[in-house]
């Protein structure tokens, strides 16, 4: 008899520990999906207007100037065309990181 009881205690628990992790994969989906959605915001800001502004707005005149200063040198060092590139980078992960945190 006791061995029928440990059996059906042992099924319980394991029904409650399926419950537990459905609920946390839940919740787990909406905060990705939040998550994703910020990220796809962000991604458009960065090539628009709005998010040049929002750049210029929050960064101080010494960061545009380091910006600035950093592209030349890369342009002197490789080739303009890359340090367009590096300074786009570091000007988009600046905006994602302004918007996201």
């Amino acid at each position: 008899m006791k061995k029928e009881e440990e059996i059906d205690q042992q099924k319980e628990d394991s029904d409650s520990d399926y419950q537990l992790s459905t609920d946390e994969e839940e919740d787990k989906s909406k905060t990705s999906w939040l998550a994703k959605k910020k990220s796809a915001v962000a991604r458009l800001a960065v090539s628009s207007p709005v998010g040049k502004a929002l750049l210029k707005r929050s960064v101080d005149e010494e960061t545009i100037l380091l910006l600035n200063t950093l592209k030349t040198i890369i342009s002197k060092e490789d080739n303009l065309k890359q340090a367009k590139q590096i300074k786009k980078d570091i000007i988009s992960i600046a905006i994602k990181i302004l918007l996201l945190y």
